[in-house]
């Protein structure tokens, strides 16, 4: 079986480099960190970490699983503080990519 970092690559790439413990320093909310992870990413790499995401998703996991997905994948962005579920957020950063990548495909 594999780790959750090897099964998902470009997603812990995404969630280790851009939502570490000092993400908040990159930008004051989600939408800020992804924009500056979509300004130096090329959309294949945005586009695996969306369907990654999608994968993970389907999953159908509970919170507490997710929760140590995201831990292991190096997140520390804890949707809680938002008032938000890890599932909601995971779809709201879905979503946040497909607007970067149909930005820079038109």
């Amino acid at each position: 079986m594999l780790k959750v970092e090897e099964e998902f690559p470009n997603l812990c790439q995404l969630m280790g480099c851009y939502f570490h413990q000092d993400w908040d320093l990159t930008g004051p909310d989600t939408e800020s960190v992804l924009a500056e992870y979509a300004r130096v990413t090329p959309v294949n790499r945005m586009s695996l970490a969306r369907a990654e995401i999608a994968r993970l998703l389907s999953r159908g996991t509970d919170e507490s699983e997710l929760a140590r997905d995201l831990d292991a994948l190096g997140s520390y962005y804890y949707p809680g503080g938002d008032g938000i579920t890890y599932v909601e957020w995971l779809r709201k950063v879905a979503d946040c990519l497909t607007k970067h990548i149909d930005n820079q495909t038109k």
